[in-house]
């Protein structure tokens, strides 16, 4: 075969080539797209999911019966369907950035954690956005049962499309407009004896004498008086941990737990560290605000006024896209006063005079102290209300009780942070 007889067989190719592309375009591409579009909708329905749910045998099944044994109305996937609607409500509530219609499941920690978070990008000039949120698995992963609450964790793996925008104009300053998938583990708490309900989370009536929730008042039933997200009415939203980050071996957890018994049995392990959430937070805000202010009611007058010299320093140190991954009990004592050291690990993007000096991960430690006494147990996982009347933390950096009036200063029954190493979060003692 000649050089001409060659060059004439590869252009009769290339043009069989050309014809046979165009024909599949043209019969066959709107079949393709529906079938990729099936794929896809195939990987959302069964997904690899990695988290390990326990079985017959296991010791978080034992810890199910046991609190199945005291309530016979629960039911494991009629609390499955309810945390699922409960993770889609606080999504939609997310993005509205408007918290009141989950409030009162949500404890004074998550809830002071989801406020900071709003505040900080409003004052950022920005807003995060969640939308196509889709729940692809979920499973009960532990549950504990102790004289205080009882506890259930699940593991749920869901996608969703994540974005923060500008406040004025929608610019898209960060995320993207492809799903992104994540395993997170979400804690509810209830009082020992708590009965199962039938209804959803973020229902608009009292739980305990069914009054009608007034507007911008679901925490505390105006009627009757109840702290709905106390603990004592019905499984509240006490923590949210990514996976990984949970705490160390819950052997040494359970011997401080009942190790408050003997030092005051008043105090609850649970209400101190959804306490040491609600004063991590208000530190965080405080910090991004430079004022020290919105955090005093929680705080020792000793380390107030050892806080006020970094926050009116003019080259203060503050944090950015903070993320908490577990919180935790170390110790806890007692010498006149209780006192209890309480772990959180988190991380942050680093600032000083507004330059970014990167990312980093901490564990620190708050140390709390209150005098004996007071109502902190019985105010449960609303931890952050009123120390006078109880009523609920409304937003941050409140000065006077809503319901009350009285002014929010330190209150010596509430635990208060008397020193902490919270580095990066303005002067604080022990921290250069």
């Amino acid at each position: 075969m000649n050089a001409g007889e060659i060059a004439q067989l590869a252009f009769l190719l290339l043009i069989f080539g050309v014809g046979f592309l165009w024909t599949v375009n043209i019969f066959f591409q709107e079949p393709i797209a529906r079938l990729v579009a099936r794929s896809r909708e195939h990987l959302h329905q069964y997904p690899v999911f990695r988290l390990h749910f326990p079985g017959r045998g296991d010791a978080v099944w034992e810890r199910l019966g046991t609190i199945e044994a005291s309530d016979p109305a629960f039911d494991r996937e009629a609390f499955l369907c309810k945390v699922e609607g409960g993770f889609h409500k606080v999504q939609a509530a997310w993005s509205a950035q408007d918290l009141e219609s989950v409030r009162g499941f949500l404890s004074d920690g998550v809830f002071s954690r989801f406020l900071t978070y709003l505040e900080l990008d409003r004052l950022q000039g920005q807003r995060n956005q969640v939308s196509d949120v889709r729940v692809l698995k979920r499973g009960i992963v532990d549950a504990r049962v102790d004289n205080d609450f009882q506890s259930i964790t699940v593991g749920i793996y869901a996608s969703v499309v994540d974005v923060t925008v500008s406040a004025s104009k929608g610019v898209l300053r960060s995320g993207s407009k492809e799903p992104v998938r994540f395993v997170e583990h979400w804690t509810f708490l209830r009082r020992p004896g708590v009965e199962s309900r039938e209804d959803g989370f973020g229902e608009p009536n009292c739980p305990n004498c069914g009054a009608a929730l007034a507007e911008g008042q679901v925490a505390r039933c105006e009627h009757c008086g109840a702290l709905i997200n106390s603990g004592a009415y019905d499984w509240v939203l006490a923590e949210i941990t990514q996976e990984g980050a949970e705490p160390p071996n819950d052997s040494a957890l359970r011997s401080v737990s009942m190790h408050t018994l003997a030092i005051d049995d008043s105090v609850s392990i649970q209400a101190l560290e959804d306490r040491a959430s609600v004063i991590f937070w208000s530190l965080i805000d405080a910090s991004f605000r430079g004022d020290i202010s919105v955090a005093q009611r929680l705080l020792t007058p000793e380390l107030l006024e050892n806080y006020r010299p970094g926050y009116e320093a003019e080259k203060r140190r503050t944090v950015i896209d903070v993320g908490v991954g577990a919180v935790w009990t170390e110790t806890l004592r007692a010498d006149g006063a209780l006192r209890a050291s309480v772990a959180v690990r988190w991380e942050c993007k680093r600032l000083i005079s507004g330059h970014n000096l990167g990312q980093v991960q901490r564990t620190s430690r708050l140390l709390l102290v209150k005098s004996p006494g007071g109502d902190a147990a019985r105010r449960g996982l609303a931890s952050a209300g009123c120390g006078q009347c109880g009523g609920p933390l409304e937003r941050t950096g409140q000065a006077r009780c809503p319901w009350c009036g009285h002014d929010f200063s330190p209150v010596a029954t509430d635990w208060l942070l008397d020193s902490a190493d919270l580095r990066d979060l303005g002067a604080i003692p022990g921290d250069e």
